[in-house]
């Protein structure tokens, strides 16, 4: 099959609705009812949250609520503490999703610090690999560097490349009544039930978008959306319907 492929001039079946813009990307579906989520993240690298004033916050216009307790959210940290910087430690629900982002600036967060380390090179810094990715090696580099009948030891200088995704992080979590359906641009999450359909059409984060601060931002959307749209309920809806993005 590979081998069918490389080097073809093959076209992307998704290229021309993503050039013309047609591709309907997962924070661009009609919901009824959408409220906007925005995220506020930690400010320090260690220490817990001591308190967040969240009084200015939910007088601005168009907030309906703010939440701060992650426990009941299986997330890929103890959010017990903060773990690293931007790790999210509130989310801000309004209206709309300029009222949310204005509403977050207005939080007042106080901070019991830790010592933190982020050189791993430096003597106090202890080894402490993941219990699901232990170490390992395998064969012998410099015996095999040695023993070849040439090597190339040259450097090379690249220029810096960035690159931005067609897609921006987002999550839509829509409840009616006891069903859930989400839209998201993550292609790694994996709803709870199979019974809730998720629709992730193009998957345009690119890796590298990702990497940049992996749990900071990105990844916790659909772990945090799926609880808090069905913790805020919009009067008037009759179909119970609350939907987070």
């Amino acid at each position: 099959m590979a081998r069918s492929v490389v080097g073809q001039p093959l076209s992307r079946v998704d290229g021309p609705l993503k050039v013309t813009g047609r591709a309907t990307y997962a924070a661009e579906h009609p919901i009824p009812g959408l409220v906007h989520g925005v995220l506020v993240g930690a400010t320090i690298c260690r220490g817990t949250v001591a308190s967040i004033d969240t009084r200015t916050a939910l007088a601005h216009p168009g907030v309906l609520r703010i939440l701060t307790d992650f426990s009941a959210v299986h997330l890929p940290y103890d959010a017990r503490r903060v773990n690293f910087w931007g790790q999210p430690i509130a989310v801000v629900l309004a209206t709309t999703l300029e009222q949310a982002e204005h509403a977050a600036s207005l939080l007042a967060v106080d901070y019991t610090s830790t010592a933190h380390l982020t050189n791993i090179d430096a003597p106090t810094a202890a080894p402490g690999p993941a219990p699901n990715t232990p170490d390992y090696s395998r064969g012998n580099a410099d015996a095999a560097l040695r023993a070849a009948p040439h090597s190339v030891d040259l450097t090379f200088s690249v220029v810096r490349h960035n690159h931005n995704p067609m897609e921006l992080a987002s999550t839509i979590a829509s409840w009616a009544d006891n069903q859930l359906t989400l839209w998201t641009r993550r292609s790694g999450w994996q709803a709870p039930s199979e019974r809730w359909p998720q629709h992730s059409a193009f998957r345009d984060h690119g890796p590298g978008d990702l990497a940049v601060r992996r749990w900071s931002v990105r990844q916790p959307r659909p772990y945090l959306a799926t609880p808090d749209a069905r913790r805020v309920r919009r009067a008037g809806d009759g179909a119970a319907r609350s939907s987070w993005c």
